[in-house]
């Protein structure tokens, strides 16, 4: 069953968006996977899906197997964008339930949601080779590119 996130899924939900966290940590993201980053994503999506964003999980009579936690942002320079825009913290399946459509079916519903609510496209950052096939597969398409340099 796909549904919106509840207040009584938080610590349900605590190791899967660790396990996602880390997961692109240690693909070159800078969101470390950290008690407090989850705890805070957590507390970001239960809000935004109370507002109606796409933060999403599919549920399954062993718990909680997969979720998406994409979510408008705050805009605290008020600056004019081309259209609502829906970004995407993470969408993750546990690894025993991958390969078997479960992903496409959540940003499916994710992707319907989005639009529903107004959004006009769903950006996101892909810290791996699967997770970028996957996107490209869906229809998303590389707009720009992410440049970084350590100092």
């Amino acid at each position: 069953m796909i549904r919106a996130w509840e207040e009584h899924d938080r610590e349900a939900l605590r190791p899967l968006v660790g396990d996602c966290l880390a997961s692109t940590y240690d693909n070159g993201a800078d969101l470390k996977p950290s008690a407090m980053n989850v705890a805070y994503l957590i507390e970001f999506g239960l809000a935004r899906a109370a507002a109606g964003d796409p933060c999403l999980l599919w549920e399954k009579d062993v718990g909680i197997i997969a979720y998406t936690l994409w979510a408008e942002m705050a805009n605290p320079l008020n600056l004019d964008f081309r259209g609502k825009v829906c970004y995407g913290f993470g969408t993750y399946v546990l690894p025993n339930w991958r390969r078997r459509g479960i992903s496409d079916q959540l940003r499916d519903a994710a992707e319907a949601r989005a639009k529903l609510a107004g959004f006009v496209k769903v950006v996101g950052t892909a810290y791996h080779e699967t997770g970028l096939v996957s996107c490209l597969n869906r229809g998303y398409r590389v707009a720009g590119a992410y440049v970084e340099k350590t100092l």
